[in-house]
């Protein structure tokens, strides 16, 4: 769908690659995204010294979006499982605060 899009309107490729930025720009400093960025650099550089086509750029541009979005999720999977642990360690440490309590 966005490639027909771009077919008929060439700024939708400009679009999704600021898009692709913005979102990148979200994780400054992360080294998981740096080779995200690089990769990002790579495809414009290949783009202005026309190694590639404008459709071969978009497809990159939104090959790469797909690979943002996976990683994003794996980091909410990683964050989501350390709150579970953290509340189940809580659970643990108050049943045993209750435990010295009572036996108190």
């Amino acid at each position: 769908m966005v490639l027909e899009q771009a077919k008929d309107n060439p700024n939708k490729i400009l679009e999704v690659e600021k898009m692709l930025r913005l979102r990148l720009g979200e994780h400054h400093g992360d080294p998981n995204y740096k080779a995200f960025a690089e990769k990002l650099d790579e495809l414009r550089r290949h783009m202005e010294e026309n190694l590639i086509t404008s459709i071969d750029f978009l497809r990159g541009l939104l090959t790469l979006a797909k690979e943002v979005l996976e990683e994003e999720k794996t980091q909410i999977n990683l964050l989501t499982r350390g709150n579970k642990l953290k509340l189940l360690l809580r659970s643990c440490l108050n049943q045993l605060e209750l435990r010295i309590h009572l036996s108190l």
